[in-house]
């Protein structure tokens, strides 16, 4: 039961924030968010890797998943439908590749974690993820930008 309202806490959490967000993006663009969303991410995912006690869990589980990836997942399918419009793409395929880009993931994201949860420790896949999250930020900041539609939107 902690565990579902755990993740029904977050999710209720998302849903609030995710309009916000959204609206945020489109004053001040989406990669300023995207990786304000990481660099969030990435240290919340670290402690979740580190500390064990449940009430612990339960907030880090809540802030990472109720803000932080919301901080970041809403601006992201934003950009990507907006490099898929700019690309030529029309909607059906631009909307069947972001779900590919989520779905990889989310797919690889369970076995290979079990894999490293049995292999070393049951916080190793989350340093693993918060390493992840690191590189993305690296890579968002040095090279990401907002499409021309975009930036001339947000200008």
């Amino acid at each position: 039961v902690a565990v579902g309202a755990t993740f029904l806490v977050g999710a209720v959490a998302a849903a609030a924030l995710a309009p916000v967000v959204g609206r945020r993006s489109d004053v001040v663009g989406r990669v300023p968010l995207i990786a304000a969303g990481l660099a969030l991410t990435a240290p919340a995912l670290i402690g979740l890797g580190l500390v064990a006690a449940p009430g612990l869990v339960a907030a880090l589980t809540v802030v990472i998943f109720g803000a932080a990836v919301t901080l970041f997942t809403v601006p992201l399918i934003a950009l990507l439908s907006e490099v898929a419009e700019d690309s030529g793409l029309t909607p059906g395929p631009a909307a069947a590749l972001i779900n590919l880009t989520f779905a990889g993931g989310e797919t690889l994201g369970a076995p290979l974690g079990a894999f490293g949860a049995d292999a070393a420790s049951d916080g190793a896949p989350f340093l693993v993820l918060a390493a992840v999250a690191l590189v993305a930020l690296a890579f968002v900041v040095a090279g990401v930008r907002e499409p021309r539609s975009a930036a001339v939107e947000h200008a």
